[in-house]
């Protein structure tokens, strides 16, 4: 008895656990590249100098810096 008692804690634990995980998300959800602010592209462009051309877009409904090398 004991041992299904545990057994029901460690699922309820690992289910909330996975849809805690489910619910992350890494990012600004946009509609438009006008919703993405362009201080997003900051740190990007401070760290690649080569790659000159960064800019805030909206790709699959989430802000991206996207760019090109010069």
């Amino acid at each position: 008895m004991a041992k299904l008692v545990k057994l029901v804690y460690v699922i309820i634990v690992f289910y909330t656990l996975f849809l805690v995980a489910t619910e992350i998300v890494s990012g600004i959800p946009c509609n438009d590249d006008v919703d993405c602010p362009q201080t997003l592209c900051e740190q990007l462009i401070a760290d690649f100098k080569y790659m000159i051309d960064f800019k805030s877009e909206c790709v699959s409904r989430m802000c991206a810096c996207t760019g090109s090398p010069v």
